[in-house]
C-alpha cells in the first residue's frame, strides 16, 4: 500500500495561496465602509434570499437602502468598492462588476436548491468517506467541501480501452468515483490519488485558449505533482484497466 509521504504533502501546504480560506468581514464593517465619507446615509439589510441577491432603494432625503445576500459579505475588495461607487454615482461600468457577482451567487444557491445525488460512500473494501477527509487534510489544510460518492456500476459493450476513474460535476460540487475500484485489487494510495486529481479540478478552474477550455492547465499539472509517486499512479491507471 502506497502512503503520502509527508515532505510530498507539505509541497501544497507551503502555498496556502493556492487554496484560500474564504474572507469574510463582519455586517457592521461592511455597513461602516459604505458609509465612510459618504454624505448618503445607507442602511443594509442582510438575507438569503435566493430570488433577489440585490435590491437599491434611493429614499427621501438622500438616503440609500439596500436589501442583499449576505455572500456579498465575502465578496473581495474590488466588489465592495464598486458597489460604493455605484451608490454613489449609478455609472453602470460599477453596476456590471456588483451584478455580475451577484449572477454568481444565484448559480450557486440554484445548485444548491436542486435535488442533490444520493450518496453513497461506503463500499466494501473503502469508505470513501474516510479517504476524502484524509485527503482534503492532507493536501487541502481541510478546506474542500465537496460532496463525493461511489458511481453506479455500469455494463460494459464491446472492447473496453479506456475507463473514468473518476469525475466532478461543478454543478453539484459532486465527486463521483467508479465503483470498480472498490476493489481489494486495487491499492488504496490509487483511490486516494483519483480523489486527490477530482478535487483538483474542482480547487483549479479551467483554462480557455484557442476556443476551448483545458481542464488540465499548467496550474493543475503544477499541483498533481505533489501526489507521491503519481508516475505510479499514471502507470497504476493503465495496467488496472484488466482488473477493475
Amino acid at each position: 500500500m502506497l502512503t503520502p509521504q509527508r515532505n510530498n504533502t507539505d509541497k501544497i501546504n507551503q502555498h496556502p495561496e493556492l487554496f484560500p480560506i474564504p474572507s469574510s468581514c463582519s455586517e457592521e464593517s461592511f455597513i461602516s465602509f459604505l458609509n465612510k465619507g459618504s454624505l448618503r446615509r445607507v442602511k443594509v439589510t442582510f438575507t438569503r434570499n435566493r430570488v433577489s441577491m440585490l435590491s437599491i432603494i434611493s429614499g427621501r432625503f438622500g438616503s440609500t437602502t439596500i436589501r442583499m445576500h449576505e455572500k456579498f459579505l465575502e465578496a473581495d475588495k474590488e466588489i465592495h468598492s464598486a458597489l460604493k461607487r455605484y451608490i454613489r454615482s449609478r455609472r453602470r461600468t460599477d453596476w456590471k462588476i456588483v451584478a455580475e457577482y451577484a449572477r454568481r451567487i444565484s448559480l450557486k444557491n440554484e445548485h444548491k436548491a436542486s435535488t442533490p445525488t444520493r450518496q453513497k460512500t461506503r463500499g466494501l473494501c473503502y469508505d470513501l468517506d474516510e479517504i476524502f477527509h484524509h485527503v482534503n487534510r492532507n493536501f487541502f489544510n481541510g478546506q474542500m467541501k465537496c460532496r463525493i460518492t461511489w458511481g453506479q456500476a455500469r455494463a460494459v459493450r464491446g472492447r473496453r480501452r479506456s475507463i473514468r476513474y473518476g469525475s466532478y460535476v461543478k454543478t453539484q460540487n459532486l465527486i463521483r468515483i467508479h465503483p470498480g475500484l472498490d476493489s481489494p485489487n486495487v491499492p488504496r494510495a490509487f483511490v486516494e490519488y483519483i480523489v486527490f486529481h477530482e478535487l483538483l479540478h474542482a480547487a483549479v478552474p479551467s483554462i480557455k485558449a484557442n476556443g476551448r477550455n483545458y481542464d488540465h492547465g499548467p496550474a493543475f499539472r503544477k499541483l498533481e505533482r505533489s501526489f507521491p509517486d503519481l508516475h505510479k499512479m499514471h502507470k497504476l491507471s493503465k495496467t488496472l484497466l484488466s482488473t477493475v
